[in-house]
């Protein structure tokens, strides 16, 4: 669990220190080491080692959730431009990980990001997470993507009568926290 080096005896290239463990999910991925009168820097060591081992966690958590948002992009990229891969069981398996059912009735709505220049990519990015959590309020694995300058919502199907007022309510929240208006559609109710 620790290394402590009080007596180097002479030994070259040893010095005077502590080392620690890096354990993240109880596995060890490194070493902490730092020199000095092993009385004097334990603290600091046990210190940084646990600073390092949140930031480590951190990124990873980081990590795998840009990997899944870039696979849940490019799932419903496919979906929604991509004829071909409704009907492929594959694909379904794939969409039930995602926690998306592909064959439950969906609506979709479209809502333009105009390409104005105080609009830029990370700006749209922005205006996406930001309607993703207001998607997320209501529970229902519901979706968004954007592509281009146009956000695509995926709405709960089941709910037809409430996607109007929804995306209305959606657009409101955005429209205030962006300044700006938003032109949108919403289709119909399909598979």
């Amino acid at each position: 669990d620790e290394l402590i080096i009080e007596h180097t005896n002479d030994v070259p290239g040893v010095l005077h220190g502590v080392n620690y463990p890096i354990i993240i999910n109880g596995a060890r991925v490194g070493m902490i080491g730092i020199t000095g009168v092993p009385s004097e820097v334990q603290l600091i060591a046990r210190l940084v080692r646990e600073l390092l081992q949140v930031s480590i966690s951190q990124a990873r958590k980081d990590q795998e959730k840009s990997y899944l948002d870039q696979e849940r992009y490019m799932f419903l990229f496919e979906w929604l431009f991509n004829q071909g891969t409704k009907d492929d069981h594959d694909f379904e398996e794939k969409g039930r990980a995602l926690g998306i059912a592909v064959q439950e009735p969906w609506v979709v709505c479209a809502i333009s990001l105009f390409d104005q220049p105080e609009h830029n990519n990370q700006q749209f990015e922005s205006i996406q997470s930001h309607a993703q959590r207001i998607l997320d309020e209501h529970g229902h694995h519901e979706q968004s993507i954007c592509v281009g300058n146009s956000l695509y919502l995926l709405l709960d199907g089941n709910e037809f009568s409430q996607a109007k007022p929804r995306v209305q309510e959606l657009l409101r929240r955005l429209v205030a926290s962006n300044g700006c208006t938003f032109p949108a559609g919403v289709g119909s109710r399909a598979t």
